[in-house]
């Protein structure tokens, strides 16, 4: 595996990109090497802005996550918000279609079901937590085993 753990994670304001540097630097202090889109990916805003076409841009993100996940041994999957990002939904789906380890790591009490996570969200999970230390505990043992 190229890497130990893929971050799905929305990356779209600034308290979510603090939020997943201090994810990252939990992952990375204890030596798992990470994929995290937003630093190791392909920014689609940022390509179209610099003039390149929408299109190739957005099969470029595909193309580069996709295999992000497929090179990861596990994914940890920030899932807050009354709904689950759309991006970090398709992540968790493309991860289980591989049977990837997937830690689900969820601090937000809002949710669009009176019982909860989508249950194809829920369902997608090996593990589920709303403890960094304990999310970071199930994904070190994972992948060090």
């Amino acid at each position: 595996m190229k890497y130990d753990v893929y971050l799905a994670a929305p990356f779209f304001s600034e308290s979510e990109r603090r939020h997943n540097l201090t994810i990252l630097e939990g992952l990375e202090a204890i030596g798992l090497k990470v994929f995290y889109p937003a630093r190791d990916g392909i920014v689609a805003k940022d390509q179209i802005a610099l003039g390149k076409p929408q299109d190739e841009v957005l099969q470029a993100v595909w193309e580069c996550d996709t295999d992000g996940i497929k090179t990861s041994r596990a994914i940890f999957a920030v899932i807050d918000g009354r709904t689950v990002d759309e991006g970090v939904c398709v992540e968790i789906g493309y991860a289980s279609a591989f049977n990837k380890f997937i830690v689900g790591y969820h601090t937000d009490d809002r949710s669009s079901f009176p019982w909860g996570l989508n249950p194809m969200v829920l369902k997608s999970m090996n593990a589920l937590t709303c403890d960094l230390d304990a999310a970071i505990k199930f994904i070190s043992e994972l992948t060090m085993a």
